[in-house]
Protein backbone atom coordinates (compact mmCIF):
# COMPACT_ATOMS: atom_id res chain seq x y z
CA UNK A 1 0.00 0.00 0.00
CA UNK A 2 2.76 2.58 1.05
CA UNK A 3 4.90 1.41 -2.81
CA UNK A 4 1.07 2.49 -4.14
CA UNK A 5 1.12 5.74 -2.36
CA UNK A 6 4.33 6.48 -3.07
CA UNK A 7 3.83 5.66 -7.19
CA UNK A 8 0.72 7.51 -7.20
CA UNK A 9 2.50 11.20 -5.53
CA UNK A 10 5.55 10.12 -8.17
CA UNK A 11 2.98 10.68 -10.88
CA UNK A 12 1.24 13.70 -10.05
CA UNK A 13 3.97 15.29 -8.99
CA UNK A 14 5.73 14.14 -12.26
CA UNK A 15 2.53 14.53 -14.52
CA UNK A 16 1.95 18.25 -13.23
CA UNK A 17 5.33 19.64 -13.86
CA UNK A 18 5.02 18.07 -17.81
CA UNK A 19 1.86 19.64 -18.73
CA UNK A 20 2.80 23.55 -18.72
CA UNK A 21 5.82 22.90 -20.33
CA UNK A 22 4.49 21.49 -23.26
CA UNK A 23 1.98 23.55 -23.59
CA UNK A 24 4.26 26.71 -23.94
CA UNK A 25 6.07 23.91 -26.25
CA UNK A 26 2.39 24.50 -28.41
CA UNK A 27 1.82 28.23 -28.39
CA UNK A 28 4.12 29.16 -31.30
CA UNK A 29 2.07 32.19 -32.98
CA UNK A 30 2.74 35.87 -31.34
CA UNK A 31 -0.08 37.83 -30.42
CA UNK A 32 0.85 40.75 -33.17
CA UNK A 33 0.74 37.73 -35.90
CA UNK A 34 -2.78 36.39 -34.71
CA UNK A 35 -3.84 40.35 -34.20
CA UNK A 36 -2.87 40.55 -38.11
CA UNK A 37 -4.69 37.03 -39.25
CA UNK A 38 -8.06 38.49 -37.28
CA UNK A 39 -7.54 41.57 -39.02
CA UNK A 40 -6.99 40.46 -42.24
CA UNK A 41 -9.78 38.38 -42.15
CA UNK A 42 -12.44 41.04 -40.98
CA UNK A 43 -11.08 43.55 -43.94
CA UNK A 44 -11.75 40.69 -46.31
CA UNK A 45 -15.17 39.32 -44.77
CA UNK A 46 -16.46 42.92 -44.45
CA UNK A 47 -14.44 44.77 -48.17
CA UNK A 48 -18.31 45.13 -49.88
CA UNK A 49 -19.38 47.16 -46.70
CA UNK A 50 -16.14 49.20 -46.37
CA UNK A 51 -16.03 50.39 -50.06
CA UNK A 52 -19.27 50.92 -50.39
CA UNK A 53 -19.54 53.40 -47.46
CA UNK A 54 -16.15 55.27 -49.00
CA UNK A 55 -17.66 55.36 -52.53
CA UNK A 56 -20.88 56.73 -50.50
CA UNK A 57 -19.30 59.61 -48.65
CA UNK A 58 -16.96 60.64 -51.71
CA UNK A 59 -20.17 60.61 -53.75
CA UNK A 60 -17.43 58.59 -56.51
CA UNK A 61 -17.11 55.22 -58.16
CA UNK A 62 -13.13 56.28 -58.62
CA UNK A 63 -11.56 55.62 -55.52
CA UNK A 64 -9.19 53.24 -53.63
CA UNK A 65 -8.57 52.43 -50.22
CA UNK A 66 -5.38 51.09 -49.17
CA UNK A 67 -4.63 50.20 -44.94
CA UNK A 68 -1.22 51.25 -42.98
CA UNK A 69 -0.76 48.13 -40.97
CA UNK A 70 2.24 49.98 -39.18
CA UNK A 71 1.25 52.98 -38.16
CA UNK A 72 0.44 52.95 -34.20
CA UNK A 73 -1.74 56.01 -34.24
CA UNK A 74 -4.84 53.54 -34.98
CA UNK A 75 -5.99 50.09 -35.36
CA UNK A 76 -6.90 49.18 -39.11
CA UNK A 77 -9.63 47.20 -37.06
CA UNK A 78 -11.28 47.29 -33.76
CA UNK A 79 -13.76 45.29 -32.92
CA UNK A 80 -15.96 45.96 -29.81
CA UNK A 81 -18.35 43.71 -28.22
CA UNK A 82 -21.60 44.99 -26.04
CA UNK A 83 -21.43 43.76 -22.59
CA UNK A 84 -23.31 44.57 -19.13
CA UNK A 85 -22.57 48.24 -18.61
CA UNK A 86 -20.76 48.87 -21.87
CA UNK A 87 -24.09 48.52 -24.31
CA UNK A 88 -23.52 49.57 -28.00
CA UNK A 89 -26.51 49.77 -30.76
CA UNK A 90 -25.29 46.82 -31.84
CA UNK A 91 -23.79 43.17 -30.61
CA UNK A 92 -20.38 43.72 -32.62
CA UNK A 93 -19.03 47.29 -33.60
CA UNK A 94 -16.52 46.68 -35.95
CA UNK A 95 -14.49 49.97 -36.97
CA UNK A 96 -12.35 49.86 -39.64
CA UNK A 97 -9.67 52.51 -40.58
CA UNK A 98 -8.74 53.13 -44.24
CA UNK A 99 -6.48 55.26 -45.99
CA UNK A 100 -8.60 56.53 -49.50
CA UNK A 101 -7.17 57.82 -52.19
CA UNK A 102 -8.17 58.82 -55.93
CA UNK A 103 -8.55 55.88 -58.51
CA UNK A 104 -5.19 55.71 -60.71
CA UNK A 105 -4.97 57.53 -63.44
CA UNK A 106 -1.95 56.90 -66.02
CA UNK A 107 0.80 59.44 -65.90
CA UNK A 108 -0.90 60.60 -62.77
CA UNK A 109 0.10 60.22 -59.06
CA UNK A 110 -2.91 58.69 -56.59
CA UNK A 111 -4.30 61.81 -55.14
CA UNK A 112 -4.40 61.21 -50.85
CA UNK A 113 -8.20 62.06 -50.03
CA UNK A 114 -8.16 61.30 -46.30
CA UNK A 115 -7.62 58.71 -43.52
CA UNK A 116 -11.34 57.57 -42.75
CA UNK A 117 -13.17 55.30 -40.05
CA UNK A 118 -15.80 53.09 -40.75
CA UNK A 119 -18.10 52.07 -38.12
CA UNK A 120 -20.32 48.92 -38.63
CA UNK A 121 -22.85 47.10 -36.35
CA UNK A 122 -22.76 43.48 -36.63
CA UNK A 123 -25.54 41.27 -35.02
CA UNK A 124 -23.99 37.42 -36.28
CA UNK A 125 -27.08 35.93 -34.52
CA UNK A 126 -29.35 37.08 -37.79
CA UNK A 127 -27.26 34.87 -39.83
CA UNK A 128 -29.40 31.99 -38.43
CA UNK A 129 -32.77 31.82 -40.13
CA UNK A 130 -34.81 30.60 -37.50
CA UNK A 131 -33.61 34.13 -35.11
CA UNK A 132 -34.24 36.38 -38.20
CA UNK A 133 -37.71 35.46 -39.82
CA UNK A 134 -37.92 38.89 -41.29
CA UNK A 135 -34.86 38.73 -42.96
CA UNK A 136 -32.78 41.69 -41.07
CA UNK A 137 -29.71 42.92 -41.97
CA UNK A 138 -27.19 41.70 -40.45
CA UNK A 139 -24.52 44.47 -40.93
CA UNK A 140 -25.86 48.14 -40.58
CA UNK A 141 -23.92 51.27 -41.49
CA UNK A 142 -23.49 53.30 -38.62
CA UNK A 143 -20.67 56.24 -39.16
CA UNK A 144 -18.06 57.59 -41.25
CA UNK A 145 -15.60 59.80 -40.05
CA UNK A 146 -13.42 61.59 -42.56
CA UNK A 147 -10.03 63.12 -41.34
CA UNK A 148 -7.56 65.03 -43.90
CA UNK A 149 -4.32 63.15 -44.78
CA UNK A 150 -1.43 64.42 -42.91
CA UNK A 151 0.81 66.32 -45.59
CA UNK A 152 3.84 63.84 -44.62
CA UNK A 153 2.37 60.63 -45.05
CA UNK A 154 3.19 58.40 -47.84
CA UNK A 155 0.61 56.91 -50.03
CA UNK A 156 -0.19 53.50 -51.77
Amino acid sequence: MRKLICVFVALLAFGTNILPVQAEKNHQHSSKGQEQIFDNFFVQLYQEEILTAVKDYYNTDSINIGYDWWDKNYDVVELLQSEPGREYSSSYILKFTVLTHSAFVPKEKAKPLGIDTITLGVEPILNNKEFNPNGQPVVKFLNFQHNNPPISKNWP
